[in-house]
């Protein structure tokens, strides 16, 4: 574990009492969850809820300090208090708490990630609650090629990538080495390989039943040494060089 000035993604988790880290596969309704800044306030508003409102930067001093765990890392996160788990407990239904990981405490390492194939991460390629890695990029040709192919269409929020592409072909992004928008640097660390998040519907908070996308996506986006039932769909990235991005910004890569 190491730690990092500037981490920002996905620092926020919903977990068990006991630390055990919870998503969407397991309660699809937290996709209804919404979430807003208001000055130095986070707001988490969800249907027939209140709204939730907490610092968007909690201090180490005003919380008491938890393990989560996350896959396979444990790591130190801090506990946003019995407001917050009272909050999404009653949302959901069940006993859980929420977790925030503030940028100077330990993060995960995307190098020491368990998985059956290699992959292109470096030391001090750091995340937080993010399944893998902090970045991720698609193409919106791609999306749309899927599109094509489905009776229901979806958006990019089934993905949730926090990078969108636009004007290139369809998944050519899987072909990117290094890119740079701005005087930002990343690198493609490793293809995102899918499961069935992708199946919940943002607008409803459900499952879909007849498992789509993922049921298409695995038809024509399975590719070796990647196990048949996770279809490859966008990229992860870590960051070399930092930079304020913005929507509309050009994009710029080298191919591997």
């Amino acid at each position: 574990m190491l730690t990092c000035p500037i981490i920002y993604h996905r620092h926020w988790v919903f977990a068990t009492e006991d630390g055990q880290w919870i998503t969407q596969r397991q309660e699809p309704r937290m996709a209804l969850i919404s979430i807003s800044l208001h000055g130095d306030e986070i707001h988490f508003d969800a249907p027939g809820m209140s709204t939730l409102k907490l610092p968007k930067d909690p201090k180490k001093e005003q919380c008491k300090v938890k393990k989560v765990q996350v896959k396979m890392d444990i790591i130190d996160s801090l506990d946003c208090g019995s407001e917050a788990a009272a909050w999404i407990s009653k949302y959901l239904g069940r006993k859980m708490c929420l977790h925030y990981s503030p940028s100077d405490m330990e993060k995960r390492d995307a190098v020491n990630a368990q998985k059956l194939w290699s992959h292109d991460a470096k030391p001090g390629d750091l995340f937080a609650f993010s399944d893998y890695c902090a970045y991720m990029m698609l193409s919106q040709s791609g999306l749309d090629e899927l599109n094509n192919r489905l009776a229901e269409p979806v958006t990019c929020l089934n993905f949730r990538s926090n990078i969108i592409v636009k004007g290139c072909p369809p998944y050519d992004e899987d072909y990117w080495d290094v890119i740079k928008i701005r005087n930002a640097k990343f690198r493609n660390i490793d293809a995102c390989t899918r499961c069935m998040l992708t199946t919940v519907d943002p607008f409803k908070g459900e499952m879909s039943k007849d498992e789509e996308p993922l049921k298409t996506l695995k038809t024509y986006r399975a590719f070796e040494p990647y196990p048949p039932s996770k279809p490859l769909f966008g990229i992860h990235l870590a960051n070399d060089v930092e930079d304020v991005i913005h929507v509309g910004d050009p994009i710029y890569a080298i191919r591997k």
